[in-house]
């Protein structure tokens, strides 16, 4: 089971996860702050083996992770023209806390906006004959009607490999276009990693999940925000040396 406790709450709650929130974000000349429960950690790495609260594993939380990544989407993306593109959009006073990450919701719906007009953009260089095409309608129409799984999706036929390997061609040569390719292509990338880590939240793919963490852990040190980086490798080490403590059908 899993629920949100702060560390003053730890006590008497043995054999449970715990969801440690992340706090605060650094820039770059700014004070270190603290991200994981630190007293948490210390209260269960002193606690006696064998008892309640050292079963106690601590998780982080998905909505503050996926806010923190959010920030450093913006932070990366500075000076690209994204806010400029997104106030089109949203009010331009709204955009500075939708790019920290401190409006999530917001940020995820124009996240996903711009990415989708970069698929749209990417789609049309594409070679779509009429079998894939009838493909992809069909695919399409199966996912509307509810009749498909994700799973079957994700073992894609041969003519989706085909588009696929494509479409990965194609982010390649507009990385070789110069500075501002490579840019867009990196967000491209990293609006991919949250949209699978939300997916991955949402459909309990615990394994999808720790690799969107560390897929994420590059990205916390290129933005400067270092406790965040620290305490999700943290974290994703001590989720892989579950595998190790719990039973191989449960992890």
């Amino acid at each position: 089971m899993f629920i949100g406790l702060d560390a003053k709450s730890l006590k008497g709650h043995g054999g449970l996860v715990v969801r440690s929130r992340l706090r605060g974000r650094r820039a770059p000349g700014a004070k270190p702050d603290s991200t994981e429960d630190p007293p948490s950690r210390e209260i269960l790495a002193a606690a006696p083996e064998g008892s309640d609260l050292s079963k106690i594993v601590i998780r982080l939380g998905g909505f503050h992770l996926l806010s923190s990544f959010s920030g450093v989407i913006g932070y990366i993306m500075q000076g690209s023209g994204i806010k400029e593109v997104l106030s089109l959009i949203y009010a331009p006073n709204s955009l500075d806390k939708m790019l920290t990450g401190h409006a999530c919701s917001r940020a995820v719906i124009a996240h996903t906006l711009l990415h989708l007009t970069l698929v749209t953009i990417i789609s049309k260089e594409l070679f779509i004959d009429d079998d894939m095409d009838a493909n992809l309608q069909n695919t399409i129409e199966d996912v509307k009607n509810n009749t498909i799984s994700y799973n079957d999706i994700e073992n894609c036929d041969e003519k989706t490999e085909a588009l696929l390997d494509q479409c990965n061609k194609k982010l390649k040569q507009y990385e070789g276009r110069g500075s501002t390719g490579k840019l867009w292509i990196q967000y491209f990338h990293m609006v991919s990693i949250a949209k699978e880590f939300i997916r991955a939240e949402r459909m309990g793919d615990w394994q999808a999940h720790l690799n969107c963490v560390k897929e994420m852990i590059p990205y916390f040190h290129a933005s400067w925000h270092f406790p965040y980086a620290k305490s999700t490798y943290l974290y994703l080490q001590d989720m892989l040396l579950l595998e190790n403590l719990i039973d191989p059908s449960v992890f």
